[in-house]
């Protein structure tokens, strides 16, 4: 058999020359070399490199858009709220119950102020402090001071004797008081006044009982704290907000907030059954997409590796290549976390997944050295010279192969898509890397293993072939046809690709914060995403709510302006009517000792109030405070049998007595203030609400909610476009999104050109044919028309999480090409290409890239599984366009003897 010999005269040749000497002599001291620089980097790795997880840090900065959002960010502080979403059923029972399912929620979540900032689902009266009435309804003013009007002749009396005697002969004279502007009784008046009056006369009937009452927790007016809860304007969700603690150093940046609000929802479905809940907001669904993305990647991952373990042990005859192969792999990923060390410092939520890339890629430059290894050894040739022959003649197609996958990274670099563009740059050079291992090291390590104790056995020098294909080529024009005929058929199916922008649908399907979200943004009331105008005055803020409020795609409108109370000039009006009832009005000091005749005189005529009251009541059938009024009857009648048989008894209330009486001073210092103030201003509105809608430089923020459903890109589009005819200036979330899901395809769109002209023109210098050139691009081409033609006919879109593997795919389909053109040239006279082992380690490489991302089409992440599937089938295609057409091809040109493909300068 002829003993092939080195070319010396190539630029490849001179590089392995370079590298051979070392490897040849010293192999132990190449891999020493190689391993200390690894052991070096993981070092710095774990103790330099750090994760950041910020989305806001994957674009530049410098962008306008960008540098808005962040300007916005700064001045108004993190806004990104976790949603609980609470069904109110619109019922005033269900609506009761979220309440009570929320406060008990915010109590839990109070508890951990560590890792919870704030908690946003109502706002009470006390915090807008002498300003409240105010802030409530028109309705409710009206009815204050309708009661205060009312009450007042009974507080000026009380005040000067506050006795229980005038105390009850005053209450019964308004009882019988027609109400101002009604001619009937009071039914509501009723029973709001029965329940203190009730609560006065049992304290009463227990202390002449002899049982001693707590006077400490007595109210006659209780203190009930008004709160007004976040409804949606349908009543059917309570929205509460709360605002995570942020650590951008881990994965799930809100992972210990989540899980800890997980658990007090958790806590509070146990208290209250019968509520349902859920939670949502960017924060969760983000989090909810890591971790769904790294339980299916790391599923994906094992499975990935048990399979390709299995695929190598068959396809390479035993466990030792395999090994040495994988071994060499993590060394040059072990150089480029030493590289990510060095010159970023860091990984981003993209630019992590650079392993991932390099085990599919990475792996297969030591396949095709191994193949070609185990090809010389079968033919006879001893192992060392074996590796060099492997070394000289795979080498050079193994570095093009390399060298087209990094064109397909790099051309990435400068985007501004700085996510994107650092896993260019750590893929792109951790393909350079792991070619170097593959190239240094692997040979070394073959060398050092089978020097002193070479394989042995039949297996081991078996050659892996496909042989069984060749007879498909004897009729390689037929063949042809078909092929043609079949891709012409299924033209068609190319109008049904199109790209989806949809981020909403690449999440899993049944997640909880799925469904919420979306049964917020069907409320059409709140959402969690929302635009951010910037105005410095108020006059440009109400100018500009008012034009959002008209344009189409708006839901509604907020800013500070909002939060003021309406009708002020209405309510200041009555505030200050009811005042002028109350003017001059006092609590004298407190009456000392009680006189029982008196007391039980005063007790008659009340006793006799609430008799007419009664008959009132009757006569309009109000059955409720009809028996109200009755329970007080008969404690008014024993009260007045107790004095009437024990009138010393009497002075055990003299306690309630002055109770009474600071109850009535303590009230009237509460509302006065209420009702003498001025109207409401910017600077009277709480603290919470001004930090949400005035910046740190005194600029106010105005929100615009959507009205549509912008996770679809269409309305997205719609949406922005229209603010920017209000504001050109426009930021938020969703802007953010539509120009980085922008700027995301335009920098994919760019990278798959840029890729396959670079790989065009870097073919071209290396082959110096233009024919040449098209056959090593044939493969390409043909694989990915298919790719396209089964993916209209399947219905599987382009997304923002999968566009980026056309690019990789165009690094990976020419490295087929480049292959087989490059053994056509260097076959010996009668040789068939499927003689050799180069078919084998070109289906292998694809298989095992098909293999790494074919566990992803089982992931729950839509996103990911649609990445795998465009990925298999793309790896399929151009593997069939190699193996099926390439063959063909060359079978027509040599039987047309065309020796323009004939290259004698790679031969050997």
């Amino acid at each position: 058999m002829k003993k092939p010999e080195i070319l010396d005269h190539s630029i490849f040749n001179r590089l392995f020359s370079l590298i051979w000497n070392p490897v040849s002599n010293r192999p132990w001291w190449v891999v020493g070399v190689g391993l200390l620089v690894a052991l070096l980097s993981i070092g710095a790795a774990v103790s330099f490199l750090r994760l950041d997880s910020n989305q806001d840090h994957l674009v530049s900065p410098d962008i306008p858009y960008q540098k808005r959002y962040l300007d916005a960010l700064e001045n108004f502080g993190d806004q990104e709220y976790l949603f609980v979403v609470i069904q109110a059923g619109q019922q005033p029972k269900a609506m009761e119950q979220a309440k009570l399912f929320a406060d008990h929620l915010a109590g839990i979540l109070s508890q951990r102020p560590d890792i919870i900032r704030e908690v946003r689902y109502r706002i009470g009266e006390e915090a807008f402090k002498n300003k409240a009435l105010y802030f409530a309804p028109l309705k409710t003013v009206q009815s204050v001071t309708n009661g205060i009007e009312t009450m007042a002749p009974m507080v000026r009396e009380y005040g000067k004797h506050p006795s229980l005697a005038v105390f009850f002969e005053e209450a019964g004279k308004l009882l019988v008081t027609p109400p101002k502007d009604a001619t009937t009784a009071r039914v509501d008046d009723v029973i709001q006044a029965t329940e203190p009056l009730g609560r006065v006369l049992d304290v009463i009937a227990q202390e002449l009982s002899g049982r001693s009452v707590d006077l400490k927790t007595f109210s006659l007016i209780p203190d009930q704290k008004n709160f007004h809860y976040f409804f949606t304007n349908d009543n059917s969700l309570l929205v509460m907000k709360v605002l995570p603690v942020k650590n951008f150093e881990t994965m799930d940046v809100v992972g210990e907030a989540l899980s800890f609000t997980r658990k007090a929802m958790e806590e509070s479905r146990v208290a209250f059954p019968g509520v349902e809940a859920g939670l949502t907001g960017r924060p969760v669904l983000h989090a909810d997409e890591m971790h769904t993305t790294d339980k299916d990647m790391t599923q994906a991952s094992i499975v990935a590796i048990v399979l390709v373990g299995i695929v190598f042990i068959l396809v390479l005859h035993g466990w030792l290549r395999p090994v040495l192969i994988v071994g060499s792999l993590v060394v040059g990923m072990a150089w480029t976390f030493g590289f990510v060390t060095l010159s970023i410092g860091s990984l981003n939520l993209l630019s992590i997944v650079f392993a991932l890339v390099l085990v599919g890629i990475g792996s297969d430059f030591g396949v095709h050295l191994a193949i070609r290894h185990m090809e010389e050894t079968a033919r006879g040739i001893e192992p060392k010279t074996a590796m060099k022959i492997a070394l000289f003649d795979a080498g050079p197609s193994i570095i093009m192969g390399a060298v087209t996958s990094v064109c397909a990274f790099y051309t990435v670099l400068g985007s501004d898509f700085i996510g994107l563009a650092q896993l260019g740059a750590i893929g792109g050079t951790g393909i350079l890397l792991c070619l170097v291992a593959m190239l240094t090291v692997l040979p070394a390590l073959m060398l050092a293993c089978t020097s002193k104790n070479p394989p042995v056995g039949a297996l081991l020098h078996r050659l892996p072939t496909m042989k069984f294909l060749q007879p498909l080529f004897k009729r390689h024009r037929l063949l042809l046809l078909l092929l043609a005929l079949a891709s012409f058929a299924c033209l068609p199916f190319l109008y049904g690709v199109h790209f989806s922008y949809n981020l909403l649908e690449l999440q899993a399907k049944g997640l909880e914060s799925v469904r919420f979200e979306k049964m917020i943004v069907d409320s059409q009331d709140e959402s969690t995403w929302f635009a951010m105008s910037i105005a410095d005055d108020l006059d440009v803020v109400k100018k500009r709510e008012e034009a959002f409020q008209n344009t189409p795609g708006v839901s509604h409108v907020e800013s500070l302006l909002d939060y003021l109370p309406a009708d002020q000039s209405q309510k200041e009006k009555l505030l200050q009517e009811a005042a002028q009832t109350l003017a001059g009005v006092t609590i004298a000091p407190a009456t000392i000792g009680i006189n029982p005749m008196l007391l039980s005189q005063s007790l008659e005529l009340f006793e006799g109030s609430l008799e007419s009251l009664a008959d009132k009541l009757f006569a309009l059938a109000a059955t409720k405070p009809l028996a109200a009024v009755s329970r007080l009857m008969e404690n008014v009648e024993i009260i007045r049998g107790k004095l009437a048989s024990d009138p010393s008894s009497a002075f055990r209330l003299n306690d309630l007595q002055t109770k009474l009486r600071q109850e009535f001073a303590i009230a009237l210092a509460h509302i006065m203030p209420l009702l003498t103030t001025s109207p409401s201003g910017v600077d009277d509105l709480p603290p919470s609400i001004q930090d949400l809608t005035r910046g740190a430089d005194g600029r106010f923020l105005i929100k615009v909610m959507p009205k549509n459903n912008i996770w679809e890109f269409d309305e997205l589009t719609h949406f922005v476009s229209a603010l920017r005819t209000v504001d050109p200036d426009v930021t938020g979330v969703p802007v953010g999104v539509y120009e980085s899901s922008r700027l995301m395809h335009k920098t994919f769109m760019m990278a798959a050109i840029a890729t396959l002209v670079l790989v065009t023109f870097i073919l071209w210098l290396y082959e110096r044919n233009v024919i040449a050139v098209a056959l090593n691009l044939l493969p390409l081409g043909i694989g990915l028309l298919w790719l396209l033609e089964i993916m209209g006919m399947l219905h599987i879109p382009f997304t923002l999480a999968n566009f980026f593997a056309v690019p990789v795919l165009i690094a990976i389909g020419v490295d087929g090409g480049v292959h087989f053109l490059a053994r056509h040239h260097k076959l010996e006279k009668g040789q068939s290409l499927f003689d050799t082992g180069t078919p084998a380690a070109v289906t292998l490489s694809f298989t095992t890239t098909m293999i790494g991302f074919g566990g992803l089409l089982f992931a729950h992440h839509r996103g990911l599984a649609g990445l795998g599937a465009i990925m298999v089938l793309g790896s399929f295609t151009c593997m069939a366009a190699c193996l099926l057409v390439m063959p063909a091809v060359f079978r027509e040109i040599d039987a047309r003897k065309r020796p323009v493909i004939r290259d004698t300068k790679h031969e050997v």
